[in-house]
């Protein structure tokens, strides 16, 4: 009978143990660490025209990164007349009035508070502007006044 006693206060007792050692664990919840996913969803902006007001959207994807969010011409820069708007948001816009010709090509960067940052390459054409065509003469006259062909 003492044995059976003996027996059974080993149980209890290692019963207890048990108990008093799991309620002392600190129990880690280790979080998965939180990334941010930064990326310009814009795929291509439109061409424009000499003279004529031009306006388009740039537009980021921005999961789990920290506003405030900026944005910067990185390499080369915008054509003649365009500026890209400050912005602190997921969305900026490139416009103004092109004054030049030509097929430019430059790299946009935005970023966030942390300096998480996302850059793409970007080509604008502007077109020569059809509202004041190009005059060719043949040559002038005595008096300098150009000669129609």
């Amino acid at each position: 009978m003492f044995k059976e006693k003996r027996g059974k206060m080993k149980k209890v007792l290692i019963i207890l143990i048990l108990a008093f050692l799991l309620a002392n664990v600190n129990y880690v919840n280790a979080a998965e660490p939180v990334v941010c996913s930064i990326y310009i969803i814009t795929d291509a902006l439109g061409s424009g025209t000499t003279g004529s007001p031009y306006s388009q959207s740039l537009v980021a994807s921005t999961t789990n990164c920290e506003a405030p969010f900026g944005w910067s011409v990185l390499s080369s820069s915008l054509p003649s007349g365009l500026n890209l708007a400050s912005s602190t948001t997921s969305s900026t816009t490139i416009s103004g009035t092109p004054s030049q010709a030509g097929r430019y090509t430059f790299s946009i960067s935005v970023y966030d508070d942390n300096d998480n940052t996302a850059t793409k390459w970007f080509t604008i054409a502007i077109n020569p502007s059809t509202d004041n065509p190009v005059k060719v003469y043949k040559g002038v006259d005595q008096n300098q006044n150009p000669i129609p062909l």
